[in-house]
């Protein structure tokens, strides 16, 4: 199996997703694991500001249509678009592009069939404007009648700026618990890629029950991968 990753919006999330990849496979030796192969591409201009605004959606588009082709071209079996507000543009990539549908997992698909198996019906959705805006959750949510309620904005951008310039102080940990554990919602999705780097410093401290749709592609990963190879070893 070959895995390819289109990162980069942000590259502290990207490096935060590899790691916990890497982790899902555990092995004696590494060519254990699977091949993954990583586009960095952190020059792909503002998808909040492209769907806010329509800048450089041209070229949003583009981008991404050239990471998945070099993604392609290298044979890989499986391709996550590691951003959630990128997915808004996986339309505009398959009317060019209609066979790379076959190729990309669809991270929120992922979490709401995760949503479902779980038995969640309402939640509270944690994501940026551009998710927001988009309503890119929710055709996968309706599909099993799961209902969100949507966190300030504001709020949250302070979050996700915070994760994507290194700078997490403790006034941000502070207010991230505190929000968190005060929803009135058990069920919590991070629907911004940096949001699980937020969360993983202050999971001990959160009493809610977290979704995170780039763990769901970690576990859709390690039981196609296993599966394929017709074992599941599990090493100390």
């Amino acid at each position: 199996m070959i895995i390819g990753l289109v990162g980069g919006m942000g590259s502290i999330a990207t490096v935060d997703y590899f790691r916990r990849l890497i982790d899902a496979f555990p092995a004696q030796k590494e060519w254990d694991r699977p091949r993954i192969i990583i586009d960095n591409r952190c020059d792909i201009p503002s998808r909040v500001r492209g769907i806010l605004y329509g800048e450089k959606t041209k070229e949003i588009v583009a981008s991404l249509i050239e990471s998945i082709q070099m993604m392609i071209a290298h044979k890989c079996d499986y391709i996550v678009l590691l951003c959630n507000t990128s997915h808004y543009y996986l339309n505009a990539i398959y009317e060019q592009h209609p066979g790379y549908e076959k190729k990309i997992i669809h991270i929120i698909d992922l979490l709401a069939q995760t949503l479902n198996t779980n038995n969640v019906t309402r939640c509270r959705l944690i994501a940026s404007e551009g998710t927001y805006l988009t309503k890119i959750y929710d055709k996968s949510l309706q599909i099993y009648n799961i209902s969100y309620i949507e966190n300030d904005e504001r709020q949250t951008r302070a979050w996700i700026e915070a994760v994507k310039t290194h700078r997490v102080t403790e006034d941000i940990k502070k207010d991230f618990i505190n929000t968190v554990n005060n929803f009135q919602e058990q069920n919590v999705i991070l629907g911004c890629t940096e949001l699980p780097v937020l969360y993983s410093i202050c999971k001990n401290s959160i009493h809610k029950n977290v979704y995170d749709p780039l763990e769901c592609t970690i576990n859709y990963l390690t039981k196609a991968y296993y599966t394929e190879n017709n074992t599941h070893k599990h090493y100390q």
